[in-house]
């Protein structure tokens, strides 16, 4: 039996009809391409027990609650941004059989571009004729611009508000506004439907949120750039997003050496990436990032000689940017108001953008070789800070260091780690250094000892060993008197 004996008008696949024998779980991303590519054009009908030449092969009534859940559990999996689907069972009889195809109908989305998210992949597609295809940069732009936006954090999760899940959020803004965060308050940020049911954005910073959205991945490379294989300390962290930004900062401050500049009212402290330019970034990167791009996370890495936030998403004017340094031109549209305005009630962020200007104010000064910058791309949305103390970092004064207990420590150790902080030595830069000669025990007993234990971490070079203290373990004190 054919499915045009069932529905006559019915007679090919379509820019909105499309067959599927039966629904793959294991590898579903071909219907789930279907899907997103109706809702991002006219929608469309999925017919599943269907096969591609419309001949019907259809379910018993018994398996198509099952497979109908399945489909729901899917999508639900791919798709974070809600769908609104119907559907229908049309019956047919064979071989004295009642069966069933399942018909799914997906409307067009009001919030184009919908993503569909796949093995940590944010992919977009369309339907022309009978096909799905990839969409191109310029028409996910005109989606946006002719769609029904909703931001994502606007959307109401139709989770009811408790306030015992947000005490840390009220004894912040309790802290930096003086007075008690009410439902006012809260109402007046988006922060809760009319309905008093919570936001997406809102979710974000609650006590126990740990939504993989928030995630931040952070990591310390000993070269230029992420070929090497020389990483130090990667980690992750996810949260409540005022949590977020703590990470970055405190993640930042722990690798990097304070030094002090003594002047007449007291000592000054000075940071390769100025406290308030990292602060800013980090909630810039948080604040404005596309929550529609399931599975990327902002990236932190920190280079010898720079420092680069990554955030995943274009900027929300489409502009793309190639090391960009006058930041005060970008174009400051909240991409996410319920998320900004926390932050401003939070007097973490200012209501007026200045957060470029004020990176700007930090580095005012150091000149344009060391001037922060930007890029921007269709996905993601880069600023990089350069180290203001890049120049003769290899031959900067070795700190003073406090470390973790050392199994068999030598009066030597200390010394070795304070060398192999800044940078990367070998082994005759470290044997020359403690005055002792490259022999198999100093190899061993020395160098091997502080390896095994982890103080030191390896990176092999071609024929070289490079050695560099671990943060993790070492500590600085500060630098050492000249």
């Amino acid at each position: 039996m054919n499915i045009h004996d069932l529905f006559p008008e019915i007679v090919f696949e379509t820019t909105t009809i499309e067959f599927k024998q039966f629904l793959n779980e294991k590898s579903p991303l071909p219907w789930l391409k279907t899907v997103d590519a109706f809702a991002n054009t006219a929608g469309g009908q999925l017919y599943i027990g269907v096969k591609d030449d419309g001949t019907l092969s259809g379910f018993p009534h018994d398996l198509v609650d099952g497979i109908v859940l399945s489909f729901q559990r899917i999508v639900k999996e791919h798709f974070k941004a809600p769908l609104a689907f119907s559907f229908t069972y049309p019956s047919y009889r064979e071989d004295g059989e009642e069966r069933y195809l399942i018909v799914v109908s997906v409307p067009r989305s009001p919030m184009r571009p919908l993503i569909l998210s796949y093995e940590g992949n944010s992919l977009v597609f369309v339907r022309h004729e009978a096909k799905n295809s990839a969409a191109t940069y310029e028409l996910i732009r005109e989606m946006i611009l002719s769609s029904e936006y909703i931001p994502y954090d606007s959307q109401d999760t139709g989770a009811p508000f408790d306030s015992a899940r947000f005490s840390r959020l009220e004894a912040r803004y309790r802290e930096a506004r003086g007075k008690p965060l009410t439902e006012k308050v809260l109402q007046s940020w988006g922060f809760l439907s009319p309905k008093r049911t919570l936001t997406r954005g809102g979710a974000l910073f609650a006590d126990d949120c740990r939504d993989p959205i928030t995630t931040v991945r952070a990591c310390e490379w000993a070269g230029l750039d992420k070929t090497g294989d020389f990483l130090i300390e990667p980690t992750s962290f996810e949260g409540p997003l005022f949590d977020v930004v703590d990470f970055i900062v405190s993640y930042i401050e722990k690798r990097t050496i304070a030094l002090y500049e003594k002047r007449p009212s007291g000592a000054k402290e000075s940071r390769p990436y100025p406290a308030r330019s990292v602060f800013e970034a980090a909630v810039n990167a948080i604040a404005h990032r596309n929550y529609y791009e399931f599975g990327q996370e902002i990236l932190v890495d920190l280079f010898p000689n720079r420092l680069e936030i990554l955030s995943p998403g274009s900027l929300p004017s489409g502009e793309l940017l190639t090391h960009e340094l006058n930041l005060s031109r970008i174009n400051v549209t909240h991409r996410n108001p319920v998320i900004s305005r926390v932050f401003v009630g939070l007097q973490m962020m200012e209501c007026e953008g200045s957060g470029f200007e004020k990176i700007l104010d930090e580095y005012r000064g150091a000149g344009e070789t060391l001037a922060p910058f930007l890029d921007a791309t269709g996905s993601y949305v880069r600023i990089t800070l350069p180290n203001l103390r890049t120049p003769g970092i290899e031959d900067a004064p070795s700190p003073e260091i406090t470390h973790l207990l050392i199994e068999g420590e030598k009066p030597m150790d200390a010394k070795i780690l304070s060398l192999c902080y800044y940078a990367p030595r070998s082994m005759e830069e470290i044997a020359v250094h403690v005055n002792r000669s490259v022999s198999t025990k100093f190899r061993k007993d020395v160098i091997g000892r502080l390896v095994d234990q982890g103080f030191l971490l390896l990176k092999k070079e071609g024929k070289r060993n490079l050695y560099r203290a671990n943060p993790a373990k070492v500590f600085p004190l500060g630098p050492k008197e000249s």
